[in-house]
């Protein structure tokens, strides 16, 4: 080992860290810094902030208000020699001076030591191995405490906390060189007073784990009549986690009294009341405890009589339950300890159920069959305080059991259980309690189980289809409800849903018009005529929603030369070039036509409704048919009442002749408009040709000799 010797007090420590900050002003250059770990052990006075001093490097201040305990880690300085001054604070006076020579790649721990009374202040350096192990751990111990004036007097032993030595007879300033080789693992060590057996604890050191390719130091420090002894470290120690605690369940299962409130009783701990008011069903989940042994009693409430005593021993990192049971009448009251198994499985879930109910006095009478509803035995012939060991291994699902008196078949059900959903990676217990005489019979867990939840509650949604005329034709369907189709012999179809929104639109189909959509919702909203509804149903609704269509109408129009002067168009001649309009009701122009060469116009596709239709007199002519002008239109006009798939024709008279009209400010008349009932024809093709065909082709007589139909 490679050792700067230094003949000052701890100032010269301190210095030594100024000279770390200090030194690329005056050390020579190096390739490789050395390293340099500076640290306080000294304690010359009677408090930490009294040993604050001033490192200075090459008369410059590098360090303040250093104290005892402080350490400055991985100082880099290249390799070179330094002037160390130490000045303790608030005085000039240079307490330690010396030259430090360090080498470039080496790493040292240089440490003020000493307490100027029972051991000269000095400058203590050490070079730190920085070579890992290839596996355990390298362990350094220095002792660096100055307890007494004598050497021989400053003699430690460093014991395992069992009382076996490791080191005997270490006298101040001595330290393990080489390290220690130790493999990896937790040590537990105390200094003792050299040849008391280990019994005359100086320092007990906190346990301290090791790990493969650590490298640990620990020093000694305190002088015990200024500052007490305590350990210190440079490279720093992991220390030993306290040992995982147990983990308790405390349950009351013990049905001794007639009402729930009767079972009321104090748990005490080695004396001590732990729970109070603890009744039964209650469970008490998660209690930590240190391993070791423990006395537990059980006190009814308002007595001190111990109804329940006895010791138990947990380990640490186990999880137990332990449940108060019996009832004192057919079983004796007694503590029941179970190891709880907290490792979650890969798949499936564990299940351990346990039968802790004292219904009867003689244990074969407390036998039963555990079964699923459907009447399988799933565990036979369990008595009382048996329970699943190992738990129960099964695949994740709804499992719904029953508790029957063994050898019945299943028939005779002492408790009926709930569903149960178990999941992947589930732990679940489940403890059937009570005695039936006292409290009924129950189940009781400490884990939790989750119920299968019921059958989602679905909600209705009823489409129906309304048509006139009726009609074998198809209404098709689109949206969240999948694609359907109606017609008026299937004009309804339901849909059982689950809550939640749903588009339904209707499409449209030529020479058909929806005229109305209606529900029986106000969680239904209808868009319009667009043939699309947004329903928003909940848990059990009933909605249904109508979608009412009307087949078109069509209005043709018979423009004739009234030769006769009877204003009927019997064999009087067409007049083509004619114009003719089609007004809404309320006198919106909706189309304008020209008759053709056979005096026809047509306006097709119309939705059911009240029109008004109009021709323009030309110049030369009067109106015969209808007679009157319409006031509000300026034209000789009918009105005309299309109901759904109805054929209106409208006859205009017309004579050669400029005479005087009269003018009416009544609405249009109707009077001679002609109706047919008879529908146009349309397939599921729409090949729709009949209006075409009538349009490009004379008129019948036979069809200008119909007697003039008002409806």
């Amino acid at each position: 080992m490679k050792r700067a010797l230094f003949q000052r007090p701890l100032a010269l420590l301190l210095m030594s860290m100024a000279l770390l900050l200090l030194l690329p002003q005056t050390a020579a250059a190096n390739d490789s810094p050395a390293v340099v770990n500076v640290a306080h052990f000294a304690p010359f006075a009677g408090s930490v902030d009294e040993t604050s001093v001033t490192v200075r490097v090459n008369g410059a201040d590098a360090l303040t208000d250093f104290k005892f305990g402080d350490i400055a880690k991985g100082v880099e300085l290249p390799a070179g020699d330094y002037l160390i001054e130490i000045v303790p604070t608030g005085t000039d006076t240079v307490a330690i001076s010396g030259n430090v020579t360090v080498e470039g790649g080496v790493t040292y721990t240089l440490a003020a030591i000493g307490d100027g009374a029972n051991q000269p202040l000095e400058l203590f350096a050490l070079v730190d191995d920085t070579v890992a192990p290839d596996s355990g751990a390298k362990l350094r111990i220095a002792h660096l405490a100055p307890f007494a004036a004598d050497l021989d007097a400053t003699q430690v032993d460093i014991c395992t906390d069992d009382g076996a030595v490791v080191l005997a007879g270490v006298p101040y300033k001595v330290f393990t060189d080489p390290y220690l080789a130790l493999p990896a693992g937790d040590y537990d060590l105390k200094i003792t007073i050299a040849g008391s057996g280990c019994e005359a604890v100086a320092l007990d050191l906190p346990s301290v784990r090791l790990s493969d390719g650590d490298i640990v130091d620990v020093f000694a420090i305190g002088n015990i009549a200024n500052l007490p002894l305590q350990i210190a470290t440079v490279t720093g120690i992991s220390l030993t986690p306290p040992p995982a605690p147990a983990v308790v369940n405390v349950a009351h299962f013990a049905p001794f009294a007639g009402s729930v409130d009767e079972t009321s009783v104090t748990v005490r701990v080695n004396g001590a009341d732990a729970l109070t008011d603890f009744k039964f069903g209650d469970i008490a989940k998660g209690v930590e405890l240190p391993a070791g042994d423990y006395l537990i009693e059980i006190v009814p409430t308002g007595t001190d009589t111990v109804a329940i005593s006895g010791n138990v021993t947990v380990e640490g990192g186990v999880t137990y339950t332990l449940a108060a049971i019996g009832d004192g009448a057919n079983q004796p009251l007694e503590l029941f300890a179970l190891v709880d198994d907290t490792v979650a499985p890969d798949s499936g879930a564990k299940l351990r159920i346990a039968h802790l109910a004292p219904f009867a006095a003689d244990l074969d009478a407390t036998q039963v069959d555990i079964c699923t509803d459907d009447g399988a035995v799933v565990l036979a012939g369990v008595p009382y305080k048996v329970f699943t060991d190992p738990y129960l291994a099964l695949p994740a699902g709804d499992y719904d059991l029953k508790i029957t008196i063994a050898g019945s078949g299943c028939e005779a059900v002492a408790l009926d259980l709930p569903s149960v959903r178990l999941s992947d990676g589930d732990i679940v217990d489940v403890f059937a309690i009570g005695n039936i005489a006292n409290l009924p019979l129950q189940i009781a867990t400490v884990t939790g189980i989750s119920l299968t939840p019921p059958p989602a509650e679905k909600a209705t949604i009823t489409i129906v289809l309304a048509t006139a005329p009726e009609t074998d034709l198809h209404f098709r369907y689109a949206g969240d409800l999948g694609a359907f189709a109606l017609s008026s012999e299937n004009s309804s179809q339901r849909f059982t849903v689950d809550p939640g929104h749903y588009d339904v639109r209707q499409i449209q189909r030529p020479r058909w018009f929806l005229s109305d959509v209606t529900c029986d919702s106000e969680q239904a909203r209808i868009f319009g005529r667009s043939g699309r509804v947004r329903f928003s149903v909940a848990a059990g609704d009933d909605v249904t929603c109508t979608f009412t269509n009307q087949a078109a109408g069509s209005i043709r129009v018979r423009v004739f030369e009234d030769l006769t002067g009877d204003a009927r168009p019997r064999q009087n001649p067409r007049l083509p070039g004619w114009s003719v309009h089609l007004y809404t009701n309320g006198g919106q122009l909706l189309e304008t036509s020209t008759t053709n060469q056979f005096g026809k116009a047509h306006f097709t596709n119309l939705a059911p409704g009240r029109y008004v239709v109009c021709k323009s007199l030309q110049s030369g002519y009067t109106n015969t048919r209808p007679q009157r002008v319409t006031e509000r239109f300026g034209k000789p006009c009918f009105g005309v009442t299309l109901t759904p798939q109805t054929l209106a024709y409208v006859y205009f008279g017309n004579v050669q002749g400029v005479r005087a009209a009269a003018i009416s400010d009544a609405d249009a008349e109707e009077a001679g408009v002609i109706y047919f009932a008879a529908p146009i024809e349309v397939d599921e093709t729409e090949d729709v040709t009949a209006e075409d065909a009538d349009l490009n082709t004379p008129d019948q007589f036979a069809e200008i000799m119909l007697p003039m139909v008002r409806r």
